[in-house]
């Protein structure tokens, strides 16, 4: 991958490979008759020569069945937050892009099988810092997600 800031002998992009690594723990905290709650905790980093994320860190909960009748729904709410590389910063800034240090998102989503073979799941996310660039608005996102099994 280019390196996003570092250039070679010839004045390209120096050549890394990117790596990078994550953990997850997941548990379930509670349980009743027809559901549970788990709560997950998520990290993950990168070298940040060629992305533009140097780590990002989660937490969230999912909760099943919270509607009598509905046992195989799901409510999901999670935080999100990402750091930004310095290289990537560095890289905006030489284009004149002013950057934050990070960007950060509140999701909650609700996923519903409609049937055997269709399941809907709207979401929204409120983001802070979009892009982590400087001066851009928060960003509030709508969506809808379709499953289908065939």
């Amino acid at each position: 991958m280019d390196d996003l800031v570092d250039l070679d002998a010839s004045g390209n992009p120096a050549q890394r490979r990117s790596n990078g690594w994550y953990v997850q723990a997941e548990r379930t905290m509670l349980n009743w008759n027809s559901g549970d709650m788990a709560a997950f905790i998520r990290y993950s980093k990168t070298d940040g020569d060629s992305t533009p994320i140097k780590h990002v860190s989660s937490i969230g909960t999912r909760i099943r069945g919270i509607i009598p009748a509905r046992d195989d729904d799901f409510l999901g709410i999670s935080y999100t937050r990402s750091t930004i590389s310095d290289k990537w910063r560095t890289a905006q800034a030489m284009s004149g892009v002013l950057t934050a240090d990070s960007e950060s998102a509140i999701e909650i989503t609700y996923r519903a099988p409609a049937t055997k073979w269709l399941a809907i799941q709207p979401i929204y996310q409120q983001i802070k810092s979009p892009g982590a660039v400087i001066g851009v608005p928060n960003a509030t996102l709508l969506g809808v997600k379709f499953e289908l099994a065939i």
